[in-house]
């Protein structure tokens, strides 16, 4: 059989060089040419994501288990695991002449990186009792990490379905995460506009979001340790935690714990346990408006 040749119509498509403030107004206002065409995958060169020999109907089916969705455009999650490295492999299988730089997944990772980042930030600004912006900023930080998001694609088994190059593969096989995070971010993109919004996030909340605190060496929910960050950061002395009193019978006792900061008492906390008792009162402290400045 002959190589496909892919041909591209140069109107229909523009490179970042030739984008102007007109161009993107139009891309917003929806009159421009390319409009949908990147989006629903309907432009005649992802027709070869049909042609790859890659995902069987039981990867695909894993891939769906994997993700707690049943797939409706099998061609977005093909180019969401596709990486840039397998460029080579398309020009060998369908000819050198074809423009196949929109045959990878860095467009759906630009767009799941958004949306990832969004849904991330809506949950703590509403779970997080905090009025102190940074705070937020620095949980979000460690959630929103690339290798941490990398190591959870890997929990994911996202190796088993990113098609890369022999060499990519042997950087992810050397313990280089970065390939993983991006398919990930690429993943939730597709999620995205294969799903909605609503599956997105429940993807993210009740699957991404449990494992990538898991994987952090301190939970995120640990109000100990991110107040004694957020402390170092504004250049104090470490927090440090005293015994306030204890409530209720010996079977049924209750702590009563205060947290200091320079000294200065600034917060506390009850729990069945001094630990809980502690982590109450840094929340507390955490709750508290400018306790640093």
């Amino acid at each position: 059989m002959e190589p496909l040749n892919v041909e591209v119509n140069p109107k229909a498509r523009k490179t970042a060089e030739s984008i102007n403030t007109f161009d993107v107004f139009s891309i917003l206002m929806g009159k421009s040419q390319m409009k949908g065409a990147t989006s629903d995958l309907s432009s005649p060169v992802f027709d070869l994501l049909n042609q790859l020999p890659f995902f069987s109907e039981a990867q695909f089916a894993d891939l769906e288990q994997i993700l707690h969705i049943k797939i409706k455009n099998r061609k977005l999650f093909k180019l969401a695991l596709l990486h840039r490295s397998t460029i080579p492999y398309l020009q060998k299988k369908f000819g050198q002449n074809g423009d196949y730089s929109m045959l990878n997944n860095e467009r759906l990772e630009f767009l799941g990186d958004s949306v990832f980042n969004f849904i991330i930030s809506e949950f703590l600004f509403l779970n997080i009792d905090s009025k102190d912006e940074g705070l937020l900023s620095n949980i979000r930080s460690k959630l929103i990490n690339r290798p941490i998001l990398g190591e959870v694609a890997r929990k994911l088994q996202m190796e088993k379905f990113v098609q890369v190059s022999f060499n990519a593969k042997k950087l992810i096989d050397a313990g280089n995460l970065t390939i993983l995070s991006n398919a990930m971010e690429s993943v939730v993109g597709a999620i995205f506009l294969d799903q909605g919004f609503k599956k997105t996030e429940q993807f993210i909340l009740r699957i991404l979001l449990p494992l990538l605190a898991s994987s952090q060496e301190h939970d995120f929910s640990n109000y100990k340790s991110i107040l004694m960050e957020l402390v170092q950061s504004f250049g104090k002395s470490f927090p440090t935690y005293h015994i306030l009193g204890e409530e209720g019978p010996d079977h049924k006792k209750k702590f009563i714990m205060g947290v200091y900061i320079d000294n200065k008492l600034l917060g506390t906390g009850m729990g069945i346990t001094k630990k809980e008792a502690e982590q109450n009162a840094a929340k507390k402290v955490m709750q508290l408006s400018n306790f640093l400045l």
